[in-house]
């Protein structure tokens, strides 16, 4: 009897002892890396002017140019409470519109101690990969404890990567996340609602030529 509990009690501490060893072994599925860039910059306006000047055109170009890809970039322009403070944000949105930036993806926001000065900030996202993929270090046949393998997560995220549009969907998503009762509802009364596939017209052509021979 003495044997068996010490026989039971060494095979406890054995499998105790691998599952702390799995715990300290398993390999994170591989996941993609999104990274935000901020960057920001100062059109200077005359007093009250509401053309830029051309100065201040070659090096906000320049800024658009060096920051890359600005298709899904997010665009916000700060300014201050002037008479001239639309006229300014318009021929700054201009310029940004030439670069291919969108009108309504432009915001415009209002602040004090800022006359005279249009800042444009813009938020750009980079997608980077998982990295080292494929991963196929950890030999299969000694997985023993069943434990993630390396090149877990590999396959369906450069595949995906490739696929989104705008980084910043995988940080904050997009569109309403608010849930629509009715939309099920509409779905249900379509469908019972609908004509059936081939239409009225169709059926009365089948029944002339079932009784086509009379």
């Amino acid at each position: 009897m003495k044997r068996s509990a010490l026989t039971v009690a060494l095979l406890s501490l054995t499998i105790l002892s691998a599952c702390g060893g799995l715990e300290k072994d398993v390999n994170p599925p591989k996941l993609p890396e999104v990274n935000l860039q901020q960057q920001s910059h100062d059109v200077y306006f005359a007093q009250g002017a509401t053309a830029m000047e051309a100065s201040e055109q070659v090096m906000l170009k320049r800024f658009i140019a060096d920051s890359g890809n600005l298709t899904h970039a997010e665009v916000t322009l700060l300014t201050g409470a002037n008479p001239a403070a639309q006229a300014q944000l318009e021929a700054v949105t201009g310029i940004l519109q030439q670069h291919g930036v969108a009108r309504d993806t432009v915001q415009w926001h209002y602040q004090p101690g800022s006359d005279g000065t249009v800042r444009v900030q813009l938020e750009t996202a980079t997608l980077k990969t998982p990295e080292p993929c494929p991963d196929w270090r950890d030999d299969p046949t000694s997985n023993h404890y069943n434990k993630n393998m390396g090149n877990l997560g590999c396959a369906y995220w450069t595949v995906v990567s490739k696929q989104i549009a705008d980084p910043r969907d995988l940080v904050r998503g997009e569109g309403e996340v608010a849930q629509d009762p009715y939309r099920n509802t509409i779905a249900i009364e379509r469908y019972r609602t609908m004509q059936p596939l081939g239409g009225a017209a169709e059926s009365s052509v089948m029944s002339d030529a079932g009784t086509g021979g009379e």
